[in-house]
């Protein structure tokens, strides 16, 4: 008998969101199936925080079209506001409260809360009931608002920059352990995030944003199989159809020694470097942060040929 297959947690077409002359995101054609934690990555302003908000509603596309949990975007988001949280860098918090009126305000505004899980990760992170919020310290407020987004137990969690100026302990903490734990109960999480190498351990899948067009998106098994790097010394000259050789993204060099970045043909290209004779030869695996400067090298160049 036949699986049913899930259907994606998001999924974009051509969806664009222009402020008066600027493009925020353009042209945007995404896929995240269910289950996983996917990376959306890219500095500030390449359009992750403006792809969370059309998700929920909050913004609408100025062209194309989305669904997120199986839902329109446009027509039907108070529908997906319902089964998703969302948690920003600007955290908004009743400071006059105690820890414990928050956390009890907060469930009377969901219909589906995990007073168990609530208990679990209080106490994992340390949190007081009986102090007043604006008397915790920043991590303890991003720890709690962390806390009240896990609570509902939401179908799509997004995390937007969500852990900027904690501690490297709770950060790793958080990522092998809590996010690990909610993609184990079947939900679904996207992490935007300019840390690249944060996210680059637990992430399933990631899409690369810049200038708010999308780079590429790819698992992190194939993103480190096809961004390799390869680094030889040659005791002679290549000819110059080594450096044709499709695949070959980008070459460095240091005197005889060669730092090859292949993105295609890494097999091929390894075998004709032990054709030529040369001193050294090892091969280098790319960090996520490496592959997208690399993928923003073969953008620019692209660019540059059709301009």
């Amino acid at each position: 008998m036949e699986e049913t297959r899930r259907p994606p947690a998001v999924s974009t077409t051509g969806l664009s969101k222009h402020f008066k002359h600027h493009p925020a995101l353009t042209n945007l054609n995404l896929t995240v199936p269910q289950g996983i934690i996917f990376a959306l990555l890219g500095p500030n302003g390449s359009g992750k925080t403006t792809f969370l908000k059309l998700l929920l509603g909050q913004l609408r596309p100025s062209a194309g079209r989305g669904t997120c949990l199986g839902l329109d975007i446009v027509t039907q988001s108070h529908l997906i506001r319902q089964r998703t949280t969302y948690l920003g860098e600007e955290l908004k918090l009743y400071s006059y409260m105690k820890v414990a009126d928050f956390i009890s305000f907060c469930q009377g505004l969901y219909p589906r809360w995990n007073t168990e899980l609530v208990e679990h990760y209080r106490r994992e992170f340390g949190l007081p009931l009986k102090r007043r919020i604006h008397a915790l310290s920043f991590g303890m407020k991003t720890q709690l608002a962390l806390l009240v987004s896990l609570a509902p137990e939401p179908d799509l969690l997004l995390l937007d920059e969500p852990l900027a100026g904690l501690d490297p302990l709770f950060r790793q903490r958080f990522f092998n352990t809590v996010l690990a734990e909610t993609i184990a109960r079947g939900k679904t999480v996207i992490i935007a995030s300019h840390q690249l190498n944060e996210v680059e351990r637990i992430a399933d899948r990631a899409a690369f944003l810049y200038q708010g067009r999308l780079l590429h998106e790819a698992s992190l098994a194939e993103l480190k199989a096809a961004n390799r790097s390869i680094r030889v010394v040659f005791l002679e000259e290549p000819p110059p159809s080594f450096w044709q050789t499709e695949g070959l993204n980008s070459v460095e060099q240091r005197n005889h020694t060669y730092l090859l970045h292949v993105n295609a043909n890494f097999e091929l290209i390894y075998r004709k470097c032990q054709e030529i004779p040369h001193s050294r030869l090892e091969t280098l695996d790319n960090s996520l942060e490496e592959i997208f400067l690399l993928l923003l090298q073969k953008q620019e160049r692209q660019e540059s040929q059709s301009g």
